[in-house]
């Protein structure tokens, strides 16, 4: 090997042992491999397989086992809650109707005694509001009907009163008109009568006179006696 100026030997020394060393150890492991296929490939590979085949059975049955164990575990403990729950599930069920009646008669009662005081409470309000609109109602009824009283009753009164003085207005003009009117007719009827009965006997004229007399009489009292009847009427239905 030539060495040229710049070149550092060591590394070049080096790199010749990692070239051999490669070497070496290539050699060493094919030396190994052709050993190992030689003396123990076959006895490993089949002491590899009972190994695994072992080792999966023991797995296998000691899954097979653990899973009996333990299924059998669980329904033990399983079974010994269902017990406890079938025995409180029993001496529930001895209680429940009990308890049930127990508490609906209790409810009953609440319901009872608070139903009672809401009523008496609800009942106090309708009472208040009741009286309340009572007396308020009641005073303008009362108020509404004495006006209304007052107003009739003074209306009824002016009726009254106006029919009255119409009335007795009339009956003024109609006595004066009907008594001047028969004075007439009288005055006609005797002067006529007279000079037709002058000779007619003085008995018979007195009778005539007497009957013109009371036919007169009758007639005024009759109309005195309707006037009073329509007055007393008038003022019996004003007291009503």
């Amino acid at each position: 090997m030539v060495a040229f100026a710049g070149t550092d030997a060591g590394e070049q020394l080096r790199a010749w042992y990692n070239s051999e060393f490669k070497k070496s150890t290539n050699s060493i492991v094919a030396t190994l491999t052709n050993y190992f296929n030689t003396k123990y490939a076959k006895e490993l590979l089949s002491w590899f397989e009972a190994l695994k085949t072992n080792s999966v059975n023991d797995v296998k049955e000691h899954a097979s086992n653990t899973l009996t164990n333990s299924t059998n575990s669980i329904n033990d403990y399983a079974d010994t809650y269902i017990d406890q729950i079938t025995e409180a599930k029993e001496s529930i069920l001895a209680v429940m109707e009990n308890d049930y009646s127990t508490f609906e008669a209790a409810k009953k009662a609440w319901g009872t005694n608070e139903m009672n005081k809401e009523q008496e409470k609800r009942q106090t309000e309708i009472n208040n509001a009741v009286n309340n609109e009572y007396a308020k109602q009641n005073t303008t009824l009362t108020n509404t009907l004495n006006s209304t009283k007052n107003s009739a009753v003074e209306s009824l009164q002016n009726a009254i009163d106006d029919a009255k003085k119409a009335i007795s207005d009339e009956i003024s003009t109609n006595e004066d008109t009907t008594t001047n009117s028969l004075k007439s007719f009288l005055d006609n009827e005797v002067s006529t009568r007279k000079s037709e009965m002058e000779t007619a006997s003085s008995k018979l004229v007195e009778e005539k006179k007497s009957e013109i007399t009371n036919t007169a009489n009758t007639i005024v009292d009759a109309a005195k006696a309707e006037l009073d009847a329509l007055v007393e009427g008038i003022f019996s239905n004003n007291n009503n």
